[in-house]
């Protein structure tokens, strides 16, 4: 009796309050669905296994870079794995995907978009991608709605899908933002950090240099109007190499249009599809 009056209440609410319900429970709900679905999905978090290595180097004192040579990041990335690196690989995955899950959920909500758009992003391939191999497109999006001199440390953990933000800071005199692109590009000149080489990465997911004119193009407009989402989008257009889950940068500005959402949610599934199966 007590399930059937709590069925009553949610039912019976008004609307604005089934809406805040729905917010709350759909992502539980998915993130149950996820679990239960990782848990028969073996191996999970190959990109996680790579850079696992990185944060163990930190405490055994040995330089990062060698001890995990698909670390291309910038050092301070170090923060978030050389804690985790404290946990057998197993769990430290687990928590990465939860981290990885409650990231893109505070992303969202930072970002102002409603209930609908929350779901549907987390229902795109790019998402669910993301998460199934433990990469951190979270941490990216997360960055760009912090304040800019927290922020941008953050988002320059991935320098070549985030450095299209910087225009919109700089566009607000946010000029705090630079100081980690100073810093990256110091270490580069210094040979202490490089990038990977774009024919050593079979798995990307770049349109390069055929995007150029659109991310171009979607530049000017998020310069314009002084616009994130635009700018955000337009990243994966420029970027000489991406992942696949990158592309979750794209669908941004569709989530002010619902119907907009759904058709680039189904057309990144059919994307996807054709990429992983045939490509």
């Amino acid at each position: 009796m007590h399930i059937i009056h709590t069925y009553r209440a949610i039912l019976y609410q008004p609307k604005g309050d089934i809406r805040n319900s729905l917010s709350s429970i759909l992502p539980a709900l998915f993130i149950l669905a996820l679990c239960a679905l990782a848990l028969y999905s073996v191996p999970i978090g190959v990109d996680f296994t790579l850079l696992y290595p990185a944060g163990r180097a930190v405490w055994a004192g040995e330089n990062p870079y060698l001890a995990a040579p698909a670390f291309f990041n910038p050092p301070w990335m170090l923060v978030f794995l050389a804690p985790l690196s404290l946990l057998p690989i197993q769990p430290a995955r687990w928590l990465w995907m939860i981290f990885a899950v409650t990231g893109y959920l505070l992303a969202f909500r930072r970002m102002k978009l409603d209930a609908f758009a929350q779901v549907a992003l987390m229902l795109s391939p790019f998402i669910y991608f993301d998460l199934g191999i433990g990469n951190y497109e979270w941490l990216i999006l997360l960055g760009t709605t912090l304040a800019p001199a927290w922020g941008a440390w953050i988002a320059f953990l991935k320098p070549q899908m985030a450095i299209w933000w910087l225009l919109v800071w700089i566009r607000r005199g946010k000029w705090l933002v630079a100081l980690p692109v100073v810093i990256l590009a110091a270490l580069f000149a210094l040979g202490l950090y490089s990038l990977p080489a774009q024919g050593e990465l079979p798995w990307s997911a770049d349109v390069f240099p055929w995007g150029v004119p659109v991310g171009l193009w979607l530049l000017y407009l998020a310069y314009r109007r002084d616009d994130g989402l635009i700018a955000l989008a337009a990243a994966p257009f420029l970027s000489p190499y991406l992942a696949l889950q990158s592309w979750i940068f794209a669908l941004l500005p569709l989530t002010r249009s619902r119907w907009g959402l759904v058709a680039g949610v189904i057309a990144a599934w059919i994307y996807a599809i054709w990429f992983l199966m045939f490509r």
